[in-house]
């Protein structure tokens, strides 16, 4: 008992330190001409490879009680991740690709004044850097935990989670503007009965869901930008 009581409170005072991570590094954009930021270049870094939670892990009863906000669920989940293995990685899409897309499709339809861009389509590496405007896409956690992009089971549900980090900087590399946002199936009432409904007919429900977690992604990510959230 005394050592379940001690898992608790440890990974509540991690999730604790990710959630004020997670909004330490949020920036509202600086309020700036857009004109000045054309042409706009879009980059992204690699995907990193997606993980898998499987029930039963060690620690996966505390995982299963901690995950009730959202909020730093991959703190919790990354205690039983394993790799989701190569059967996964063909079926499933480019997560942080996804989420570049669908941004450069909508911000110039939503953002009054969006810049133009140039689309780089192949990620970058980690230390890229450019005197230019720069929009940079990354599937990452600020608080560095290892699941940056995850599915499985815990407590009998299905979920999937994702993390992206999304910053704006001038020619002299200032950030203008940054948003981290950490996507939670069950947050947003997608319920799945466990892995095998997410991985029956080549994964069609968790491909379904990483569409819907990108779109959803963006849009907060717009909002944020318009000073809507």
């Amino acid at each position: 008992m005394k050592k379940v009581t001690i898992c608790i409170m440890f990974f509540a005072l991690v999730i604790s330190l990710v959630f004020l991570q997670g909004c330490a590094i949020d920036k509202p954009f600086v309020k700036k001409d857009l004109a000045t930021l054309s042409p706009l270049k879009v980059v992204r870094h690699k995907t990193p490879a997606i993980g898998k939670i499987t029930p039963g892990g060690r620690f996966a009863g505390v995982v299963g009680f901690l995950l009730t906000g959202g909020l730093g669920a991959t703190a919790a989940e990354g205690a039983a991740q394993k790799s989701a293995g190569k059967k996964a990685e063909e079926n499933i899409p480019d997560f942080g690709y996804l989420v570049m897309k669908k941004f450069v499709d909508r911000a110039s339809k939503e953002i009054p004044g969006w810049p133009e861009m140039i689309v780089i389509e192949q990620p970058v590496s980690d230390d890229y850097s450019e005197p230019v405007s720069l929009l940079k896409f990354k599937i990452t956690h600020p608080g560095g935990v290892p699941s940056d992009l995850v599915y499985g089971e815990s407590k009998g549900k299905g979920f999937f989670v994702s993390n992206t980090l999304l910053t704006l900087t001038d020619y002299n590399g200032d950030v203008l503007w940054q948003k981290f946002f950490e996507y939670y199936s069950l947050n947003f009432n997608r319920n799945y009965k466990n892995i095998d409904e997410l991985e029956a007919n080549n994964f069609k429900l968790l491909k379904e869901e990483i569409e819907f977690a990108a779109e959803t992604t963006v849009s907060e990510f717009i909002k944020h930008f318009k000073g809507e959230k």
